[in-house]
């Protein structure tokens, strides 16, 4: 079976922060690696399978509460890394994901456009 492309919607920001998953009979913990408004990638320390459901609790830096994801499935795995896709939050994370991301967007292209600031220009 070949493996089928599919192109993103939303931007992947890289990222390292602690964050929680729960499925059918455990607890697992790990770190996410780069986010997106609808998916992410991260790396666990309890094995999950494709197509699995879970409720994640991400960490972000900086705040105080953590974002609660109420389902992700799963849908790849490479080891301890895997990938999920948001299926369902609530109004209020989803905005506050939102707004984070727009931070990490906005930090993210001034340091892209500082990499090409000369600084001999008058």
């Amino acid at each position: 079976m070949a493996n089928q492309f599919r192109l993103r919607t939303h931007h992947r920001l890289p990222l390292q922060c602690p964050f929680y998953y729960f499925g059918s009979g455990f607890v697992g913990k790990g770190l996410a690696l780069n986010v997106s408004q609808k998916g992410w990638r991260v790396c666990g320390d309890c094995p999950v399978s494709v197509g699995m459901h879970l409720l994640i609790r991400l960490e972000l830096p900086g705040q105080s509460r953590p974002i609660e994801i109420d389902d992700a499935t799963v849908q790849w795995v490479r080891g301890k890394d895997f990938g999920v896709k948001i299926l369902a939050m609530k109004p209020e994370t989803e905005m506050r994901l939102s707004k984070f991301i727009a931070i990490l967007l906005q930090q993210s292209a001034t340091m892209r456009f500082g990499a090409f600031v000369r600084s001999d220009i008058p």
